[in-house]
């Protein structure tokens, strides 16, 4: 859940980038991003809600994915990339013809 979402703020459309951000991690890295916390609901919370470092140094990742993380997995809904346009023509997407996609 969206940090939003469980300080009782309610959902918008800006939950389902961080959600998305949270997808896009665990297809790259192959593990969830808050996988060390989920001995406990209470620690997997505080960890999406306090965690100082989302995507820690070491996590192998390429600079464009580490940027595009680091704006969908932003705690304000105000600063998380919520623009589909900006999303596409982010360096990550850079090989894909979203022409052919549709």
């Amino acid at each position: 859940m969206a940090p939003e979402v469980l300080r009782g703020k309610g959902y918008g459309f800006s939950c389902d980038w961080w959600s998305f951000g949270c997808l896009l991690y665990e297809m790259l890295v192959g593990r969830s991003l808050f996988a060390s916390e989920r001995a406990s609901p209470e620690g997997l919370l505080a960890a999406i809600l306090h965690k100082e470092t989302l995507i820690e140094e070491d996590t192998p990742l390429s600079a464009d994915a580490r940027d595009l993380l680091e704006m969908l997995l932003v705690r304000s809904p105000r600063h998380r990339l919520t623009d589909p346009r900006a999303l596409k023509a982010h360096p990550f997407f850079k090989e894909i013809d979203w022409q052919r996609l549709v």
